[in-house]
C-alpha cells in the first residue's frame, strides 16, 4: 500500500479501522521524506526518534478508541514556526544556535489534535524571498526538476507535501509565501484570511503591525485536508494582536452556479501563455458549470510591489537589515566584497532584499502614498468580491523558474502580494503540467470567506485532477512522463 499517496481522510480510516498501525505510517512517511530530502535538499531539522514514540503512544491511543482528529497523522513545519526544542533560526547564521523555546499556536493545536511532527523544512535566509537558501541549512531544489526552484519562502514545506513525505504541513505567508510554493511544486496550499490564524510564535518576527499581512496556513494532498487543517488551527490565541473572531464555514455549502467570477487581467506582469491559459480554463470550467465569469481590472494592480514594499516599511517593528545582522544592521557593500572574497556571511537573495529596502523608504510621502493605496485597494478588493466571489489569477508568471533565475527578475514575484496587503483568502491548486512542471492558479476570496475559495478550488480539483505526486528519486522521476526541460 503506497501510503504516501492516500488522503488524510483515506488514512484516518485506515488507522481507526486498525489496518495500519501509526508506526507503519510514520515509518513509511521517514523513509519517503529521506529519499525526497536527498534529492531535493528539503528540509532543516529532523526529529524522527520523537515522533516514532509519539507513534507508539497514537496505537496506544487508537487501540482504546481515544485520540484526536490527527492522532497517528505525520506532517511538516516549516521552520519559521516554532516547534519546542527544534532549532528555529529563520535560515539567518546570526541565529543559528535559536532553539524554540516553545510550541508556536499553530504547533500545540496540531499535537492536540494528535499530529506528530517529523521534521521541519528549509527556508530562504530570513524569509521574503521566492526561493530557499541560506547559509544554515543550504538550498532546497524542487522535485520534479532539481535544476528548478521550489518557491519561497515556504519552498521545503511545498516540496515535502507535493513529492508525499507528510500528510499536511504548516507554511507562512506575508507576500506569496505559501502560494508560490505550492504552485512551482504542485502541492495544494491555502493563505487564510488575515485574521483568522494567529501567527504568535513565528520567526522571523513580523510584529504586531504586520501580522495582518502574514497568514500561517496549510499545504495537503487535496482541499479536503486543506479545510480540515485549517479548522484545527484557526481562532484567537489570545496574544495574536490581528486574530479576529471569524467564523470557518463549510466549504461544501459553496453553490458554483451561483458564484461571480472576477478574471483579473493578466497582461501585468509578464504572465506566460500557459499561465494564461490554465485561468481561462478554469473560467470556461466554471461557467460550464452556471458561474457568472466577470473580466475585472483592478487599478493600481501594477504597483503592487510598490504597495507591498510601502506597507512593509511602514508597519515593520524591525528593519530587514538588523535581522539579518542579529540585531546590528549589515552593510551590503561590506557583505558582497566578503561574498566575493569566498567568506559570504548571506545569500545574494537576502543581499538583494535588503538594498531594495534601503531604497523603500528614501521618499517618505512616497512610502505614505503607496500604503494609503494599498488600504483602498483592499476595501476596493474586498467590496467586489463579496460573499459570492471569487478571483482567478496564476500564483507566478510561469512554470517553476531555473534555480536563481528569481534573482534577475524579481519583478515575476508580483502576482501574490496585493491578496496579503487586501487580506484576502486564497487556495492554490493545480490545474495542468507544462514540460512536466506544475501549472496552478490562485483562487481568491474575501477576507473571511476562506469558504468560496476553498469551496471553488474543490471543484477545480474535481475537473482538473488535483495534486499529483512529485517524484522523490531519480528513478521515479525517470519513470514520470515528462517532456524536455
Amino acid at each position: 500500500m503506497e501510503l504516501h499517496r492516500l488522503t488524510l481522510t483515506s488514512l484516518r480510516s485506515l488507522l481507526d479501522g486498525r489496518d495500519i498501525s501509526a508506526l507503519e505510517l510514520a515509518d513509511a512517511h521517514i523513509e519517503r521524506l529521506e529519499a525526497i530530502h536527498q534529492r531535493t535538499h528539503a528540509l532543516a531539522v529532523r526529529r524522527y526518534d520523537e515522533a516514532r514514540r509519539e507513534a507508539r503512544a497514537a496505537d496506544r491511543l487508537i487501540a482504546r478508541g481515544e485520540g484526536g482528529p490527527l492522532t497517528g497523522i505525520p506532517c511538516t513545519i516549516k521552520e519559521f514556526i516554532g516547534v519546542k526544542g527544534l532549532p528555529q533560526t529563520g535560515g539567518i547564521k546570526a541565529y543559528a544556535k535559536r532553539i524554540a523555546t516553545e510550541d508556536a499556536p499553530v504547533t500545540a493545536r496540531i499535537r492536540q489534535a494528535g499530529g506528530i511532527i517529523l521534521a521541519t523544512t528549509n527556508v530562504p535566509e530570513g524569509g521574503l524571498w521566492m526561493e530557499c537558501d541560506n547559509t544554515v541549512y543550504g538550498v532546497t531544489r524542487n522535485p520534479w526538476d532539481p535544476k528548478r526552484s521550489p518557491g519561497g519562502s515556504s519552498g521545503g514545506e511545498a516540496v515535502a507535501i507535493a513529492s508525499g513525505g507528510a500528510v499536511f504541513g504548516i507554511g507562512s505567508d506575508i507576500g506569496g509565501s505559501i502560494r508560490i510554493p505550492a504552485g512551482m511544486c504542485g502541492a495544494l496550499g491555502h493563505k487564510p484570511s488575515g485574521g483568522l490564524v494567529p501567527t504568535t510564535g513565528h520567526f522571523p518576527s513580523s510584529g504586531p503591525g504586520l501580522a495582518s499581512l502574514l497568514s500561517l496556513g496549510p499545504f495537503a494532498r487535496c482541499v479536503d485536508d486543506l479545510e480540515a487543517i485549517l479548522g484545527i488551527i484557526s481562532g484567537p490565541d489570545g496574544l495574536c494582536p490581528a486574530v479576529k473572531n471569524m467564523t470557518l464555514k463549510d466549504s461544501r455549502t459553496v453553490n458554483i452556479s451561483q458564484l461571480r467570477v472576477l478574471r483579473l487581467d493578466t497582461s501585468f506582469p509578464r504572465i506566460r501563455p500557459v499561465m494564461k491559459h490554465a485561468v481561462d480554463s478554469v473560467c470556461a470550467a466554471l461557467a460550464e458549470r452556471g458561474a457568472t465569469v466577470i473580466p475585472y481590472t483592478l487599478p493600481g494592480f501594477g504597483r503592487t510591489l510598490e504597495i507591498w514594499g510601502a506597507l512593509l516599511d511602514e508597519l515593520s517593528d524591525q528593519p530587514y537589515a538588523v535581522t539579518l545582522g542579529g540585531g546590528k544592521p549589515i552593510s551590503v557593500g561590506i557583505e558582497i566584497l566578503r561574498y566575493c572574497l569566498g567568506r559570504r556571511q548571506h545569500t545574494p537573495a537576502a543581499l538583494l532584499m535588503t538594498a531594495i529596502e534601503s531604497l523603500t523608504g528614501v521618499i517618505p510621502s512616497h512610502v505614505k502614498k503607496m500604503a494609503q493605496l494599498g488600504r483602498q485597494l483592499r476595501l476596493e478588493l474586498n467590496e467586489a468580491l463579496g460573499h459570492d466571489g471569487v478571483l482567478l489569477f496564476p500564483p507566478y508568471t510561469s512554470p517553476a523558474p531555473k534555480l536563481y533565475a528569481p534573482l534577475a527578475r524579481p519583478l515575476d514575484g508580483a502576482c501574490t502580494p496585493l491578496f496579503n496587503v487586501c487580506e484576502n483568502a486564497v487556495t492554490v491548486v493545480p490545474v495542468d503540467q507544462f514540460h512536466g512542471l506544475p501549472v496552478c492558479i490562485q483562487i481568491v476570496a474575501a477576507q473571511g470567506a476562506d469558504h468560496i475559495a476553498l469551496g471553488t478550488a474543490r471543484f477545480v480539483e474535481e475537473a482538473f485532477g488535483g495534486w499529483k505526486l512529485a517524484p522523490a528519486t531519480y528513478a521515479e522521476a525517470v519513470a514520470t512522463t515528462q517532456g524536455p526541460h
